[in-house]
């Protein structure tokens, strides 16, 4: 909307200005006006045109094309930084999903090694420490599954604020988080 008002502008910059007309009457009966009183009371009438000097017309147009300039580059700027921001989200939710379902890999690992640990403590070869020390950490890991999922949510509310409307999941899915590299 910026630019097209600038766009606008650019005839308006290089319109002359609206002409002015006066009139005036001095000492002029105004309950019985004579035409020929006119001439001794006077009357006049004027019209009056503002002329710029000289190069000034076009140097206020090629202001407002400047000012075109201007706000298509700040609109291409906003743009810009938007497509980053839902990049970013995207990017985010990706992470996200990568490291929710690590984090439930390392869970059913857990939960191998307490079952494990539970069966050779009670064969009575193992210790119960290591059945605690076993659960505590699959215990650990479905709290922090708890909170990638939120923050998983978040990043995806985040996105969907973004783009001004519901986001496609399945379009959202195709994200790969990035390569960390070596």
């Amino acid at each position: 909307a910026r630019p097209a008002r600038a766009r606008a502008a650019v005839a308006q910059a290089r319109a002359l200005p609206d002409p002015t007309v006066d009139v005036e009457f001095l000492n002029l009966s105004v309950t019985r006006p004579m035409v020929h009183e006119a001439f001794y009371a006077g009357v006049s009438v004027g019209v009056e045109q503002m002329l710029p000097w000289p190069g000034k017309r076009d140097a206020m147009e090629v202001e407002a094309r400047r000012k075109i300039d201007v706000e298509q580059a700040k609109l291409l700027s906003s743009e810009s930084m938007i497509r980053g921001q839902v990049a970013a989200a995207a990017y985010k939710i990706a992470m996200l999903r990568s490291l929710i379902d690590l984090n439930e890999q390392r869970r059913q690992a857990l939960e191998t090694a307490a079952t494990t640990a539970a069966t050779v403590y009670s064969s009575g070869k193992g210790t119960q420490a290591d059945v605690l020390l076993a659960q505590t950490a699959a215990t650990r890991l479905i709290a922090k599954h708890e909170v990638l999922v939120e923050q998983r949510n978040t990043a995806f509310a985040r996105l969907e604020s973004l783009l001004g409307g519901p986001a496609d999941l399945a379009v959202v899915n195709t994200v790969a988080p990035p390569d960390p590299g070596p």
